[in-house]
């Protein structure tokens, strides 16, 4: 197997996953995860989560569902780690991709997979895999998201801002595309999670739709929590803009139009660390977030 393919967490490490994930799924998103999963409640069910990258998602599954044996398939090296040292016993650990897996065939009650096919070239393949490593009437599980998920800050200026140093995450992926020679034409947007399921012949296909709101103003979030989430965004910040100015500067974007751009985050995020609790309530900064969660049953 070539490991040095599979270095994700270079495009969006541990850090950054918790800083942009942080409030992502609420208490109704969890509630709806137990209905929907609820396959998952009976004893001593073998789950293979496919591409558990820092384990945001693995420790979700482990929360409401403390009865599964949980095995995660992770082929970034770096992840492995960060897994093995958040999670230790809990969990066991398999460094290999999904589309090469020499696990086992009908080995698993089901396979689930967190923002993982939507970043395949190809989906059919990784499918294939799932269907084949679960045993008959095991279930599938895809969680990916949709268009149309973004974020909205208080002012234009703030937008505009936020937007501008964003190009950076694009350059980056672009920059990976070129070194790994992996540049087959896609638009993961237009991907067909059911048609998937049915093209590889899995039944009783599902498909279900979930789009979070996350506004910093609403009060039902606890104020402190919120608090040390802007302290985690403002050093996250911090300790990518030297890596961040590089990429942008290689890619032709002018450094002032940098320096005016940082200026204005970092003066935002500094309001936001000293603000109070009443203030805080002006503050409409929002997230949204698509998701499509798709299950399926091998025949």
């Amino acid at each position: 197997m070539n490991k040095t393919k599979h270095d994700w967490s270079k495009l969006q490490g541990v850090d950054k996953i918790t800083v942009g994930r942080y409030f992502e799924y609420d208490e109704d998103a969890k509630k709806l995860f137990q209905k929907w999963f609820s396959f998952l409640q009976k004893p001593n069910i073998n789950v293979l989560e496919i591409g558990s990258g820092s384990g945001f998602f693995t420790n979700i599954l482990l929360n409401l569902f403390d009865n599964i044996k949980l095995t995660c398939l992770e082929p970034d090296e770096t992840f492995v780690e960060t897994l093995k040292s958040r999670f230790k016993n809990r969990i066991k650990i398999v460094n290999e991709p999904i589309e090469t897996t020499t696990l086992p065939s009908d080995s698993f009650d089901c396979t689930i997979s967190h923002i993982v096919v939507h970043n395949l070239v190809d989906p059919i393949i990784a499918l294939q895999q799932m269907s084949r490593v679960v045993k008959s009437k095991g279930k599938i599980i895809t969680i990916d998201p949709l268009p149309a998920s973004r974020n909205y800050y208080p002012t234009d200026e703030i937008t505009k801002a936020f937007d501008f140093l964003e190009k950076a995450v694009r350059y980056k992926c672009m920059e990976r595309q070129k070194i790994k020679g992996d540049m087959q034409p896609r638009n993961p947007w237009n991907y067909f999670y059911p048609k998937f399921f049915e093209d590889v012949g899995l039944k009783n296909i599902t498909s279900h739709g979930w789009t979070s709101v996350f506004t910093i103003s609403d009060v039902r979030y606890d104020f402190s929590e919120k608090k040390k989430w802007f302290k985690l965004r403002y050093d996250l910040a911090k300790k990518e803009q030297a890596n961040v100015k590089v990429l942008l500067l290689r890619n032709g974007e002018k450094e002032t139009e940098i320096d005016d751009a940082y200026t204005v985050v970092f003066d935002y995020y500094e309001k936001l660390l000293t603000i109070t609790e009443e203030d805080l309530k002006q503050i409409h900064e929002q997230e949204i977030v698509h998701r499509i969660i798709t299950i399926g049953e091998k025949s």
